[in-house]
Parts: C-alpha cells; sequence; structure tokens
C-alpha cells in the first residue's frame, strides 16, 4: 500500500529548504548583490552641509540641514515630494520626526507633509536627491524618517501613498 506523506508536513519542510536556501548575505539568486555600494544600505541619508536657512514655516529656526538621501539598490525608489525654490533643495521631501531610541521611539509630527497636490520622484539605482529639513529636527535625541517604495510595493495602477507596504529611511546626527 502506497502511504502519502501529510501535506502539512510537506509544505513546511518546503518552507524551510526555501528559507536555508535564501543568501543572507545582501546577494540574490545570480550572486550580484542588491547594493550596489555593499557596505552601504540600500536606502541612506547623508549629511552635505548645515548652515543659514530662510523658514518654510513659522516656528521654525534660520539653521538648516541639507540631506542627501541616496538609492544605493538595483531597483528603483518613488518617493513622494513636493514643489520647493532651489534654496531649500531639490523637491520637499516628506518626513517625520522621531524622539527616542534607534528602532523605536515616539513619533512626533513635526516634519514636513504633503498635500494631495504632489508628485512622485523615482531615484533610479545609484540616483540620489537632495532636501533640507530645519536643524532643530536633528536635535540630540532626535531622527527624522523618510517614507519610500520599491516598484513591486505599489498597487498596478494606483499612484496612492497609502499601500499596505512602505519603507523608512531614517537619519539622525548623533
Amino acid at each position: 500500500m502506497l502511504r502519502l506523506c501529510n501535506p502539512v508536513m510537506a509544505v513546511s519542510v518546503l518552507a524551510i529548504v526555501a528559507i536555508l536556501s535564501c543568501p543572507v548575505d545582501g546577494t540574490v539568486a545570480s550572486g550580484k548583490s542588491v547594493r550596489l555600494v555593499r557596505s552601504k544600505p540600500l536606502v541612506y541619508i547623508t549629511l552635505e552641509r548645515i548652515g543659514a536657512r530662510t523658514p518654510l514655516y513659522l516656528n521654525e529656526s534660520n539653521v538648516g540641514a541639507w540631506l542627501r538621501l541616496h538609492n544605493n539598490s538595483r531597483w528603483p525608489v518613488a518617493l513622494a515630494v513636493g514643489g520647493i525654490e532651489k534654496e531649500y533643495g531639490e523637491a520637499l521631501v516628506p518626513y517625520d520626526v522621531v524622539i527616542g531610541g534607534a528602532r523605536g521611539g515616539d513619533v512626533v509630527p513635526r516634519g514636513y507633509a504633503l498635500g494631495d497636490a504632489h508628485s512622485e520622484v523615482t531615484l533610479v539605482p545609484g540616483r540620489s536627491i537632495v532636501f533640507s529639513v530645519p536643524r532643530e529636527h536633528l536635535a540630540a535625541g532626535a531622527s527624522i524618517r523618510v517614507p519610500f517604495n520599491f516598484p513591486w510595493d505599489r498597487r498596478p495602477g494606483y499612484a496612492g501613498y497609502d499601500d499596505e507596504v512602505e519603507h523608512y529611511v531614517r537619519f539622525a546626527l548623533d
């Protein structure tokens, strides 16, 4: 008599084999790294400069930090952005201010937000975008987080930013 294996057991074994066969060093099946520069994260922010800046809104100081968001992945990255004068950077990039630890923290809704009228910038692999924030948004113990999406996170034909998956890149001065 032929005995069939338990289907749940078979699926479990296949799942374990699939997980164990996945590389853990940032490479895909072809052996190529998913990162253009292996020592850097997929998406990251660097400080360009700190200097005088005309406040965009009331209660902002006249000191700003110009930041560069880099796409270090092999895939395009999509950002929602708003228009802005060139003195503030290439675009108004929405972000939240986070007070607290590197993994958690409390989101303080003080960062820039976008209204219904915004556009999308696609950063192709290796490209970056410069934006500025008030210096006080990067005070000691604070960081900013900028939302972004990869192409596979988006629903076909839908340009909204309330999709099921949203990624963030965080930056702090300290």
